[in-house]
C-alpha cells in the first residue's frame, strides 16, 4: 500500500509529537449495509498504513482497534447541504459494544478518515469521545473537500 506522502509528513512531523502518549488509532467504520456496496473501507485502509508506519517510525506497535459502531443507515453525503450532513451522521455512531469505555477515558485517539467534507461525521463521532471522556482526538484524513 502506498499513499501520497503528505501522510507520511503527518506521521513525521506532528504524530511524533504525541510519541510518548497512550495513542489508541482507529477509524471511521462502515455501516453493516455497506459491505454490500463497497468492497473495503477506505479510511480502515488508511488506518491500516498509518499503524504500520508507525510501528516502522516509533519503533513500538501502536494497535489499530475499531471503537466504533455505525448503528444508523445515512444517505451517502455528496449530494447534501450541510446541514442534511449534519441531520444525516446525527446519533449514527456509537461505542463499539465490545469497548469497555474506561480503556479510552482519558486517552489520545487517533481517528482516521478518507474524506473530511463538513466535519459532520467527525463531530457526530468527537461528541461520542466527549460523552466517554477521551482526553483529546486526533484526526488524520486522505483528503479536504470542506464545505462551509
Amino acid at each position: 500500500q502506498y499513499f501520497f506522502p503528505g501522510i507520511d509528513h503527518i506521521i513525521s512531523q506532528y504524530l511524533v509529537n504525541h510519541k510518548n502518549e497512550d495513542i489508541l488509532l482507529s477509524y471511521v467504520p462502515f455501516g453493516w449495509y455497506q459491505i454490500f456496496t463497497r468492497p473495503y473501507n477506505h479510511s480502515r485502509l488508511i488506518a491500516e498504513y498509518v499503524s504500520h508506519k508507525i510501528v516502522s517510525s516509533w519503533g513500538k506497535p501502536l494497535k489499530l482497534k475499531n471503537l466504533l459502531l455505525k448503528k444508523k443507515i445515512t444517505e451517502h453525503q455528496a449530494h447534501l447541504s450541510k446541514e442534511g450532513r449534519i441531520m444525516n451522521t446525527c446519533d449514527a455512531f456509537v461505542l463499539a459494544p465490545w469497548v469497555n469505555p474506561n480503556t479510552i477515558k482519558g486517552r489520545t485517539v487517533c481517528l482516521i478518515d478518507d474524506v473530511i467534507s463538513s466535519g459532520s461525521t467527525l463531530q457526530s463521532i468527537a461528541d461520542i469521545f466527549r460523552l466517554h471522556w477521551v482526553e483529546k482526538v486526533i484526526v488524520i484524513a486522505l483528503a479536504s473537500t470542506w464545505i462551509s
